[in-house]
């Protein structure tokens, strides 16, 4: 299925803009001697990614093809990828299996994953 022009637009910033704002926002993150301190580290940065991400959002809700098969009418969901995942742990006795949540785009992850602590 081809891509609409919009949602090419869209793939192209997830893989380009995108990248590069979070990724400098990250750095932002890994600098600090408390990296879980993330609320009001980088604000410009996260706005920004608001607001570009919220112009290709409302075109794509515009173009009104977000009905079945949305998610796979273009590349950039549901690509399979390799994720880093920073968390703190609680302290837990090891070997305790910890359930991981994630929340992707303000939507939570569909997924539980567990983790072993030694």
């Amino acid at each position: 299925m081809q891509m609409s022009a919009r949602a090419e637009a869209f793939d192209r910033w997830i893989r380009g803009a995108f990248v590069a704002i979070n990724t400098e926002l990250e750095e932002l993150y890994f600098r600090q001697d408390d990296r879980s301190r993330v609320e009001g580290v980088g604000d410009p940065l996260k706005a920004r990614l608001r607001d570009e991400g919220h112009v290709h959002v409302i075109a794509l809700l515009e173009e009104g093809n977000t009905g079945d098969g949305f998610a796979s009418a273009f590349n950039v969901l549901g690509n399979v990828g390799l994720y880093q995942f920073n968390v703190v742990l609680p302290s837990v006795t090891p070997g305790d299996q910890i359930p991981v949540s994630f929340t992707l785009g303000g939507v939570n992850g569909a997924q539980t994953m567990y983790t072993a602590v030694q």
